[in-house]
């Protein structure tokens, strides 16, 4: 199960600001969710395989960029509508997402996980100040 463009993208067929933030916060706690440990591993397994590695450093360097770059795509449209706050950089937004939906790992393998409601909450409530205009 993964998180697609298209699902993000599917984001600008919200009806308004509010209808935006829902969805969006519902596809947070989708890419947080515990189905979805997996696909984190997988990334960071990935990660950790660079070094020394340039040309897959090279090509996965080039999918990343393509990824920020059609979030920042949405983002930027979202960001049009002012339903996402307009002193944000939305690249450095779309990087930011990324960032915390893979370091939810690090919770994931944890023997004392702080537990998926608590993380979900914090996480929500970091990106809703990032992103939200209110």
């Amino acid at each position: 199960m993964r998180v697609s463009i298209e699902q993000v993208r599917s984001l600008l067929a919200s009806r308004d600001a509010a209808d935006f933030r829902e969805r969006s916060e519902a596809l947070f706690r989708e890419s947080f969710s515990p189905e979805r440990h997996l696909n984190r591993l997988e990334r960071a397994e990935a990660l950790g395989s660079l070094k020394g590695r340039p040309r897959l450093q090279e090509r996965l360097a080039a999918v990343q960029q393509n990824l920020t770059e059609s979030q920042a795509e949405v983002l930027g449209e979202a960001q049009s509508r002012a339903w996402v706050r307009a002193d944000v950089d939305v690249v450095a937004v779309s990087a930011l997402i990324q960032a915390v939906v893979l370091c939810r790992i690090v919770d994931d393998l944890s023997s004392r996980s702080v537990g998926r409601e608590a993380w979900n909450a914090v996480a929500l409530r970091a990106m809703s100040a990032v992103l939200f205009p209110d």
